[in-house]
Order: C-alpha cells, then structure tokens, then sequence
C-alpha cells in the first residue's frame, strides 16, 4: 500500500515517542508530538488512513480490486470502536465518512450487502453528519440521508437475491423505504415537473448546444452541489424501482427519472468542483438509456468529463454501460420488449453477473 510521508513520519515520530515515554507509551491512541502542540494518530488510524489512500490509487489507475481495501479498512474501524459511534477528530472522521460511500456504491456496484452492518452510525438518519465538520454533504455531494437510503436498498436488494427474505416481504418493505424517501425529497418533485413540463417529447435526450448550458458563472458552488445532492436522491429512486420493485428499464417510472437525471446532469459543467462525485449516478442512470439520441447524449457527456476526470475506472464504466447496451433489445423504433416483471430474465442476469465478476470502482 502506498502512503505518504507525513504518515511516516508520525510513526517515527510514534515510536520515538514511546520510547522517551514510557507512560504515554503504554496508550497509543492519545499521544502527543514533541512540545505537546497536538495529538498524532494511533497507529491504527495510521493504518486507516493508508488503506482508505490507497481507494484513490485504485479509482485512478483503475488497477487491483478495491474489496480486500474495504475490508481492512472495516476492521481497522470496528478495531477503534467507530462503528456506533463517530470519531471525535476532524481526521478519522474525514476516514470514516470516505468508508461509509465507498461502501455503500461499491456494494451497489456488485450487487451485494454494504460490508458494514446496517447498524453502523453512517446509515442510521442524522443531520448533525451534514453540518459538522467535516460535512459529510459537502465531502460526498450526497446528502447523509441519501446514503441511508442507498444503504439500505442495497441490503435489501442482496436480501431479495440470495433468498434470505421472500420477495413480498422485501416489496412491503420497499413500500415504506418510498413513502420514507418521498416525504424527505419532497423538494425535488417541483424540479421534476417543470422539467417534465418542458420536454417536448417522452424519449428526447437533453441537448448539447451551448445555449442549453448555463454559464458557469450562473451557478454558485451551492447551486452546484445541490445539484450533485439531487442526482444522488433520484440515483436512489432509480434503484429503489430496479432493485426492488424489479420495473424494468423500459417502465415508464423507470424512465421518468432517467429522464429527469439526464436533465439535471446537463445543468453541470465538467470540472465545476462537485461534478467529481457525479460517476456513481451518471453511469446507473446511463445503464437505463434507450434510444439513440439518449446513448449519444451519454457519450458526449463522458466524453466531456474524462477531459477533465482522467481516471480510468470511468473507461471501465463506460465500456461496461456500452456492453450492457449491446445486449439490450433494438434501441430504436421497437415496440418488442425483452424486460419483464420479473427480475429473471437473461438481460437482467447478464447485468448482475457482469457487475459480480468486474473490478472497476467508482464513488
């Protein structure tokens, strides 16, 4: 694993620390640099650290499998008691909330549970997360309660494929995790009317003339972010009916939010500072695309952000998305339809099998 000097350091610093101190020596999680001026972190911190560093080598280079990372990182998390309760430093925090997302998309992403129990203080609602420092909101562009949600349509969604829960428990259960995600998103539902309102057809692809994109200096950081905040909460949605409810890519609500996530993703110009969290629901929402015009859309807007997000795990999505397409039914002027109620049909299980066996990362 790789890590950086200052990590290091501390440990030197660590080590000479104990050493001079034998009191100190004997709790390493409290321990203080030469002068008292602050506290370094324990060693397991250290560790933490190190192997949550080492999520960002993999994202970028798009090299090595990212689990075993996630797992280390957990145990080095129970390790410090962090799983009821947050850390009181600003650091640990900033760990544990990078744990907490890449968890729940990396579980997303192969269709499994969130390797953290549903217990785990970052999926239990609670707004402090979003206002403190670090804010979790402003960190992610995903609201904590969102990734509540997400946490736990993940959980469900494994509890509906390995049989562990019948599947009219785990739809009853959906009912009420909607009418949950509903009440708390009632402030979308106006954006998704105007912009249903100003569409001039059901499967039209956002444009991508120039007059169709505001300026960069229309849009505040804030406006920005909570745009990237709105792509997460319909992301939700968007899985919340494929996972769960099993509609299939072709459903009218299915594509009523694809609809409205395109629209919103257009509002965002590559490199506007939070459009770096924007993979995770670009490439979900870009899985439902089913015309051409929209596919089009979809690799011109990648196109455009790999200009300014070099990593090569967005190579892998977008090839992974182009495969899932390739195997989809005609994507033009078709009335025939592969999709069905059930979530059994080969194209639905070629998409899980897919996303099982791959290693791209992405959050």
């Amino acid at each position: 694993m790789h890590n950086c000097g200052r990590s290091n350091a501390a440990l030197n610093a660590l080590q000479e620390s104990r050493d001079r101190h034998s009191d100190i020596g004997k709790s390493p999680d409290k321990l203080l640099l030469q002068g008292g001026e602050f506290s370094i972190l324990s060693v397991t911190e250290i560790a933490l650290a190190a192997v949550m560093m080492q999520t960002s080598s993999v994202l970028m280079t798009g090299a090595g499998n990212v689990e075993m990372h996630l797992k280390c990182a957990l145990h080095f998390i129970k390790d410090l008691g962090y799983l009821c309760r947050p850390p009181d430093s600003i650091f640990s925090r900033t760990l544990v909330n990078r744990f907490a997302m890449v968890d729940v998309v990396h579980a997303h992403l192969r269709f499994r549970r969130p390797l953290a129990s549903f217990d785990f203080f970052m999926y239990q609602e609670d707004e402090k997360l979003d206002h403190g420092d670090p804010a979790f909101r402003e960190m992610h562009g995903c609201d904590q309660r969102v990734l509540c949600f997400l946490a736990e349509i993940a959980v469900l969604s494994a509890d509906l494929l390995d049989g562990s829960t019948t599947h009219d428990l785990v739809q009853a259960k959906a009912y009420t995790l909607e009418t949950e995600m509903r009440i708390w998103g009632h402030k979308y539902y106006n954006s998704m009317i105007r912009g249903a309102s100003t569409s001039k057809t059901a499967t039209q692809a956002p444009s991508s003339s120039p007059s169709s994109q505001p300026s960069p200096m229309s849009l505040s950081h804030i406006s920005i972010l909570d745009i990237v905040c709105e792509c997460f909460y319909w992301t939700a949605q968007l899985l919340l009916l494929r996972r769960l409810f099993l509609d299939p890519t072709k459903s009218s609500r299915v594509q009523l939010v694809r609809r409205h996530l395109f629209q919103i993703m257009d509002k965002l110009e590559p490199g506007c500072g939070p459009d770096s969290s924007l993979p995770f629901p670009f490439y979900m929402a870009a899985r439902e695309a089913t015309t051409l015009a929209e596919r089009d859309w979809v690799r011109r807007k990648h196109a455009a952000m790999m200009e300014v997000y070099r990593d090569r795990s967005r190579e892998y999505m977008m090839e992974y998305t182009e495969k899932i397409w390739n195997n989809a039914a005609p994507v033009a002027n078709s009335n025939a339809s592969d999709d069905t109620l059930s979530w059994c049909t080969p194209r639905e299980q070629y998409i899980r099998e897919l996303d099982k066996q791959s290693t791209y990362f992405m959050f």
